[in-house]
């Protein structure tokens, strides 16, 4: 944890990481291993590898000016606790000019994963290490985050979500409806998503509501647990700008199904407070949050039977392709299957703002007769 006296801006170098654990007999600690004095050392990160080595990262090395001014190279400090109790030596990972959020994971394969975002260019990038030394960088995401998690999965893949803060949909109006929004962008925090297959990053995509007057609050924490399966579950807080109402929403991907239409976990509340707690086992999540009631604060806990997931859904041959003209939309696909479920047709739905489900727009057609291929 990170803790120091916060007077001013200038007590900002004050602040120290530091580290306790149990040796089996005794706690030992707390410990300061960023031992910076003159600098800012937050953000702490600590995870567990599969030989119990135990590895802490962290954001340090930014000064602060009585005026609220900093200056110095910023860098990951990272150090390891070895199974024989013994501490490494603190190291700097100056891999980029302004690194910030780190997060870290660990694969059955031996390496250690690190995520951060690099504010000189705000890119979301990864490095890892394989026992020889720590990779290049390659990019995760691109674009401004606020809040990250990173989450080994099985077979050595890892899962990134992430807050991304005041992304403007590039929102395409051909009759000109939205012109105000096509000028200033249709802005919405949102939910993303990502796979590392091993080898590469797959592309990120949204997962919160693609609606302009949804946003993906701030500061109330998304989070992520994975299951045996290599299903993820993400849970974060939701705002609806029109009526001020808070939502703990909860989604997931099972296998090759799309991701599950977001979910609210709580009841309406004006003021969900700190950051939600997730556990997974046994085909059950469960879900540990703070809210308010009767002006309140109190613990709320809800639970989702995962076995209950158990819709059909087709395995897709060819992804569905579509081009856009004055005359309509054209639908191009080769087929659709499923081992059990015989597919009749296609509902297709349109919207004029970017949706994530069919909630948000309004059906124009379908098609009958899944054997055809063409639908204009």
């Amino acid at each position: 944890w990170e803790a120091g006296v916060n007077n001013g801006c200038s007590d900002f170098n004050n602040r120290e990481i530091y580290y306790l654990y149990f040796n089996g007999v005794a706690w030992v600690g707390p410990l300061n291993i960023s031992n910076s004095a003159t600098t800012d050392s937050n953000a702490p990160e600590l995870i567990f590898d599969v030989q119990g080595v135990v590895h802490i990262a962290w954001r340090d090395g930014e000064v602060w000016s009585a005026d609220c001014q900093s200056s110095g190279a910023n860098h990951i400090g990272y150090l390891r606790k070895l199974t024989d109790g013994t501490l490494t030596a603190k190291s700097s990972l100056a891999i980029d000019q302004l690194p910030n959020i780190p997060k870290l994971a660990a694969t059955s394969d031996s390496k250690i994963h690190l995520v951060y975002l690099s504010s000189d260019d705000n890119q979301v990038k990864h490095i890892f290490n394989n026992g020889t030394g720590w990779s290049n960088p390659v990019s995760v995401f691109n674009g401004l985050v606020d809040e990250q998690e990173l989450t080994a999965g099985v077979g050595n893949t890892l899962h990134y979500v992430a807050r991304q803060d005041g992304f403007a949909d590039p929102l395409v109006d051909p009759d000109d409806l939205f012109r105000d929004q096509i000028l200033y962008g249709l802005s919405h925090d949102r939910i993303m998503y990502g796979f590392y297959d091993g080898n590469n990053w797959i592309a990120s995509q949204e997962v919160s509501r693609a609606v302009s007057s949804y946003y993906a609050s701030y500061h109330r924490g998304v989070k992520m647990v994975v299951d045996n399966a290599n299903n993820p579950q993400v849970v974060y807080d939701h705002l609806e700008s029109v009526t001020n109402s808070n939502f703990l929403m909860w989604t997931a991907k099972f296998g090759r199904r799309p991701w599950i239409i977001p979910q609210a976990v709580n009841s309406v509340s004006n003021s969900l407070g700190n950051q939600p707690q997730l556990v997974q086992a046994n085909n059950k999540l469960g879900i540990l949050w703070q809210s308010y009631y009767s002006f309140q604060p109190a613990i709320f806990f809800n639970q989702a039977d995962l076995s209950l997931v158990n819709w059909q859904y087709p395995d897709v041959v060819q992804e569905l392709s579509a081009t856009s003209t004055i005359a309509g939309i054209s639908l191009n696909w080769s087929q659709y299957n499923h081992p059990t479920v015989a597919f009749q047709n296609f509902n297709i739905y349109r919207s004029t703002v970017f949706a994530s489900s069919t909630l948000d727009m309004q059906p124009i057609g379908a098609v009958s007769a899944v054997s055809s291929t063409y639908y204009t």
